[in-house]
């Protein structure tokens, strides 16, 4: 439900920062990992914004991929992406991520510039697809915030970030349950 990958956006940010984000902060993150997880048919182990790992230690799966690995070269790989416990956590992975390594995308987020931060997100090699469908893909995705997920939220505002206790959430980790992690399994 894209309604709530936006309340574990917003409620996962609030767990990082402190703070809950503004709007254009919120639909343009929102608009990025909608691209990323195909508007939320994609999303495998709880993990906000396709997040690899490489590290041996981390609970993960394993994703046999097709990446670019340099203009116009494409191939088949095994990537390992981070799983987590529950959507929050994720979420808190994916913002945790941003402010570390990608903190120069963070202003254009603040100012929905939505376009720029696509850019932005490919030269600091966040992804490897080609950086104008992408930024066009999230350009779209933020319209559709503004459309339909801005409305939807409107009324959803809370004083306190949520946990997966919260009515709402019981079908999102039921279903992951049912997964069972999606194979995620610790290295």
């Amino acid at each position: 439900n894209p309604a709530t990958m936006a309340a574990v956006l917003r409620d996962s940010y609030h767990g990082v920062f402190g703070t809950f984000p503004t709007l254009p902060m919120l639909g343009t993150a929102w608009a990025q990992c909608a691209l990323e997880h195909a508007s939320g048919e994609a999303v495998y182990c709880h993990n906000i914004g396709n997040i690899t790992t490489a590290s041996a230690a981390s609970l993960h799966y394993v994703l046999h991929v097709q990446e670019q690995v340099k203009p116009g070269v494409w191939k088949y790989l095994d990537l390992k992406f981070a799983a987590h416990q529950d959507f929050i956590d994720g979420g808190r992975a994916y913002w945790a991520l941003l402010r570390r390594r990608y903190a120069s995308v963070l202003p254009l987020f603040e100012a929905g510039r939505t376009e720029d931060a696509a850019y932005r997100l490919h030269d600091l090699h966040y992804y490897t697809a080609n950086a104008a469908p992408y930024a066009r893909g999230m350009v779209g995705l933020g319209r559709r915030f503004d459309r339909e997920i801005v409305p939807a939220l409107i009324g959803s505002v809370r004083p306190e970030p949520v946990s997966v206790a919260v009515d709402g959430w019981a079908e999102i980790v039921e279903a992951c349950s049912a997964a069972n992690w999606c194979g995620a399994r610790a290295a």
